[in-house]
């Protein structure tokens, strides 16, 4: 007689809380392979499915899971209306608190590669509005400089009354 072995994982939500605080790639390629299984298609078409009625991403390229191949791309604009409709969803609010605070009660993710750099995430306003943002840097000089540059964004963004 065979036997059946089941193992529960984490609620997704926690996974995914995870993945966000320590970017894990490995955690990221294996919910991305999962996405595919549970929709029985490729996992990038699965991505697409899903947000098809909100967000077009027909420009995007979706190799992995991990970000990490440099054959993935997405357009800064898409990857903030992402953040914003990511935000404003049903569990947009736990979506929100799995990013990780900077600024004070600010919440982004950060991306990084040699000479690459991403952020993309959502910033309050003095006036309470929550503004999604991305800002995608490639083959910089200087990495301060790319720090500098998305710390004088998000700080414009905090002062918009």
């Amino acid at each position: 007689m065979a036997r059946r072995f089941v193992h529960q994982s984490a609620p997704l939500i926690e996974i995914l809380g995870h993945l966000l605080e320590v970017s894990d790639n490995h955690e990221a390629e294996c919910v991305f392979k999962m996405l595919g299984v549970v929709a029985h298609c490729l996992p990038a078409d699965a991505i697409r499915d899903h947000w098809a009625a909100r967000l077009d991403l027909a420009r995007a390229r979706i190799v992995d899971g991990s970000g990490l191949s440099r054959a993935n791309f997405i357009a800064a604009e898409d990857l903030s209306r992402l953040q914003f409709l990511a935000a404003s969803g049903d569990h947009g609010a736990l979506y929100a608190e799995a990013l990780n605070a900077h600024f004070a009660a600010r919440w982004w993710k950060g991306g990084a590669m040699s000479s690459i750099r991403s952020y993309t995430g959502l910033v309050e306003s003095a006036s309470g509005g929550r503004f999604a943002f991305a800002m995608l840097f490639n083959h910089y000089q200087d990495a301060r400089a790319v720090s500098r540059w998305r710390d004088a964004l998000v700080r414009a963004i905090m002062e918009v009354e």
